[in-house]
């Protein structure tokens, strides 16, 4: 059985990973230039 306290600073430390995540795919989003959206939307 891991510790209780273990698990609370793992699951701390997954959470703070994929708010980076996200933070990295939102940033990378919003730097795309336009022209990058404009051609997926006119493949669909």
């Amino acid at each position: 059985m891991p510790s209780l306290r273990g698990v609370v600073v793992c699951q701390k430390i997954l959470k703070n990973k994929m708010q980076v995540v996200k933070n990295n795919i939102i940033r990378y989003l919003l730097n795309a230039p336009n022209s990058t959206f404009a051609q997926i939307n006119s493949k669909h």
